[in-house]
């Protein structure tokens, strides 16, 4: 990335804190037509996500956040 705190993107990475991240999450998001995927390491659960969407309406990040949800219930 670089040396600027403001800039969270680089080489197709985001760092970020997620919508229900509880510390920092990389990831990368993105599609082509009819499908949609995310994937996604959250650090301080120590969880590595992937996910695929065959409908091109339904954004794959709810996808990823709905089994981090899961996975977290379970611990």
């Amino acid at each position: 990335m670089t040396d600027t705190a403001a800039i969270s993107y680089g080489r197709g990475i985001q760092l970020t804190g997620g919508i229900d991240a509880t510390g920092p999450m990389l990831m990368h998001s993105g599609g082509i037509t009819g499908f949609r995927a995310a994937v996604a390491y959250l650090a301080e659960d120590d969880i590595f996500v992937a996910v695929m969407v065959n409908d091109s309406t339904v954004p794959a990040e709810a996808a990823l956040w709905a089994l981090v949800r899961a996975a977290r219930a379970r611990r």
